[in-house]
């Protein structure tokens, strides 16, 4: 009984809805054509401006979180009997540390590449949990919050493209909906589907707190060599 009430937190479920004309995808984040000849930012201000993103990205997260512990959304004791903070949705990218390991300016395709898929991973499954608040017709939604979290990792991974089209590297593979997990159980109790978004939120948050060291060790690298 408990773990079938736990699994529910963790459901996402329903059809990715697909973003209206002229909104960033994720195979074009900054919804521009480049020309032949573009003129990129240097490799310190991308940088400096990717890390400026993540800490956005960070604290919009921390908004939806620090909103779902509200009793309006979930009471405490229900916070307190789950033990939210120990859970993680499947599928989702946490990142880990030693991913940053050893990232040098001239060896960082690697890192950027598994950024980009990862960042990518995360705005499906917030697409998903936003398209969840529109179509739910419940009274206590979070559409603001969502479409904050959304629009910040859109902003986030638009920098990140920047920042690989002026390294040279080509990206023709692109994450799907196929990675959200299958349907395992369906609750409609309007308190599982907040924890839910509690423990989305945490692994969010999560997963931008280990990808952005990387990203200050490549900054300091570049400002370390500037004469």
């Amino acid at each position: 009984m408990i773990y079938s009430a736990i699994a529910a937190i963790l459901v996402l479920s329903g059809n990715v809805v697909a973003p209206p004309p002229n909104e960033s995808t994720i195979d074009n984040p900054c919804r521009a054509v480049f020309s032949s000849h573009p003129i990129f930012p240097t490799l310190s201000s991308s940088l400096f401006e990717i890390i400026g993103e993540i800490n956005m990205a960070n604290y919009s997260a921390e908004i939806l979180k620090t909103t779902l512990t509200t009793p309006a959304y979930i009471p405490e004791d229900a916070l307190g009997r789950y033990d939210l903070d120990s859970m993680h949705v499947p599928n989702l990218p946490l990142w880990e540390e030693r991913d940053n390991v050893n990232v040098t300016v001239n060896d960082m395709e690697w890192f950027l590449r598994q950024a980009y898929r990862d960042i990518s991973i995360h705005i499906i499954f917030v697409t998903e949990a936003l398209r969840e608040q529109t179509s739910s017709g419940v009274a206590r939604l979070l559409v603001l919050e969502f479409t904050d979290v959304r629009r910040f990792f859109y902003n986030l991974l638009c920098k990140m493209d920047t920042l690989i089209k002026s390294r040279g590297i080509s990206l023709t593979d692109y994450e799907d909906e196929s990675v959200l997990p299958a349907v395992f159980s369906v609750r409609r109790r309007e308190v599982m589907r907040f924890m839910k978004h509690y423990v989305h939120a945490k692994d969010v948050m999560t997963f931008l707190t280990n990808l952005k060291p990387g990203f200050v060790q490549l900054f300091d690298e570049v400002q370390g060599s500037l004469p």
